[in-house]
């Protein structure tokens, strides 16, 4: 089922909803939490066209286990932000990295709705995780309109893991244009002039590499360019 599952979130087939309902339904109980994750995953991706699916997805925001995928889908398809905050800031204190992870990446997608949160990601800056750090600095510049106190984070990790990069040029091309005159802007100017790339392996390679850094330079060209601004300018 999950490559089904994974096929109609691509597609966002809001018309497979009651489909989807069926195998998040009958999800095993014993091991069964990424099956129940892919469905939610593909119910929210269908957005309001999920609706039937809302008493499901509130019901299972008391589940442990996939309480956070269930408030992210309930957001994506019902904008319940009074429903899904509470249980995103519980799960942003969990002992589990994963956990602490998936809820910042969901406070994002709520933006300013969640900027009360802002303080608790901030404090999240300084964590030993370099991936949770770099959540909590995307997801905080989503919420807080703001990119300055995050910028030092991204730069950080993109020099001390190559496989972040990706990831924070996303962040980078959506909240741009870069100030030429910035840090950042030397650090994607560097990025595309640069002969190795940033995957390259000396054991070897595959398609998914080329793919994966043509992506990235496309990302560094469209942050410099400004063209997938969707909020306020950034100076980062």
């Amino acid at each position: 089922a999950s490559p089904l599952l994974a096929g109609l979130t691509g597609l966002r087939a809001g018309e497979a909803t009651p489909e989807v309902l069926r195998v998040l339904r009958g999800a095993p109980a014993y091991r069964g939490e990424w099956l129940r994750t892919a469905a939610l995953r593909a119910l929210g991706s269908f957005g309001p066209a999920a609706r039937e699916a809302v008493p499901e997805l509130r019901a299972m925001l008391r589940r442990p286990g996939t309480a956070t995928e269930a408030a992210e889908a309930l957001w994506a398809v019902a904008g319940d932000r009074d429903a899904v905050l509470p249980v995103l800031v519980e799960g942003l204190g969990s002992d589990q990295v994963h956990d602490r992870r998936a809820a910042a990446a969901a406070l994002g997608a709520l933006g300013p709705q969640a900027a009360a949160v802002a303080p608790r990601l901030r404090g999240l800056l300084g964590h030993d995780e370099l991936w949770l750090r770099v959540d909590a600095a995307i997801a905080l510049r989503k919420v807080s309109g703001r990119t300055e106190e995050s910028t030092g984070v991204l730069l950080d990790a993109w020099e001390k893991n190559r496989h972040v990069r990706v990831r924070v040029a996303e962040c980078l091309a959506r909240t741009g244009p870069v100030d030429p005159a910035s840090t950042t802007a030397q650090v994607l100017r560097a990025e595309l002039s640069s002969v190795r790339r940033h995957n390259a392996l000396d054991g070897g390679y595959g398609n998914h590499d080329t793919y994966e850094d043509e992506k990235l330079l496309a990302l560094c060209r469209q942050a410099l360019r400004g063209t997938g601004k969707t909020g306020r300018g950034s100076t980062a």
